[in-house]
């Protein structure tokens, strides 16, 4: 696939995904750095277990995201947009966990599923939001 179709079909994804992942990230650690705590375990366990930074993890983690997408548009273009948009949908989430709007319901997943289920809940509600809006998106484009 040219590089240049690249673009244009995951331009909005990318973009989101950008954005949610920068800002679930600055939010995380002014969270962090106020004595709060981060719920996703694999983010606890790859900070103490790679020897760098949170920020050099942030930029390592949107390359293995659009990585991934890359890899998966040869297949089938749909499939790479659900993977951005998930992730876009789970950073945003995470972002929005540190907020009011989503502080309380977040809290209760995790007390109604714990730690770890309520990730794994929480993750595939945002594969199937992403799932909704690669479709949508999908839809949108044939359209034109």
């Amino acid at each position: 696939m040219p590089s240049m179709q690249i673009r244009r079909t995951y331009r909005v994804p990318l973009l989101l995904f950008t954005f949610a992942l920068f800002a679930d990230h600055l939010i995380t650690q002014r969270g962090l750095a106020a004595g709060g705590t981060e719920g996703d375990i694999v983010v606890i366990w790859l900070w103490n277990v790679l020897p760098f930074g949170p920020s050099m993890l942030v930029m390592l983690w949107w390359l293995l995201v659009i990585g991934i997408a890359l890899l998966l548009s040869p297949f089938s273009i749909f499939v790479g947009r659900w993977w951005l948009y998930g992730a876009f949908i789970g950073h945003l989430s995470g972002f929005l966990s540190w907020t009011p709007v989503l502080h309380i319901p977040v809290q209760r997943v995790w007390e109604l599923f714990g730690q770890q289920w309520g990730l794994a809940f929480l993750l595939a509600c945002a594969g199937a939001v992403g799932l909704l809006l690669a479709a949508v998106h999908s839809w949108l484009t044939r359209r034109t």
